[in-house]
């Protein structure tokens, strides 16, 4: 395994504990950065699915200016944006 591999994995091992926490914003800005690096347009037709928690979804719905749907959490969890 290559060095940089390594501290890859080594990075997600010590961020798998906290993950979803509100501690834990290695998530939230791989999540925004993900999402400005890609093309992604308003009203533009999205799917994400079981990518965890919101990382991704709320700044995507944030682009494409989409209706969430009453997601148990949601509340709580958005305010993290």
């Amino acid at each position: 395994m290559s060095d940089h591999k390594r501290w890859v994995s080594e990075v997600f091992d010590r961020a798998a504990s906290q993950y979803g926490e509100q501690s834990c914003s290695f998530f939230n800005y791989f999540g925004k950065r993900l999402i400005e690096q890609v093309n992604v347009v308003l009203n533009q037709h999205t799917l994400n699915v079981a990518t965890g928690r919101g990382a991704i979804l709320f700044p995507l719905a944030e682009v494409v200016q989409c209706c969430l749907p009453n997601m148990r959490g949601y509340q709580d969890w958005s305010q993290q944006f």
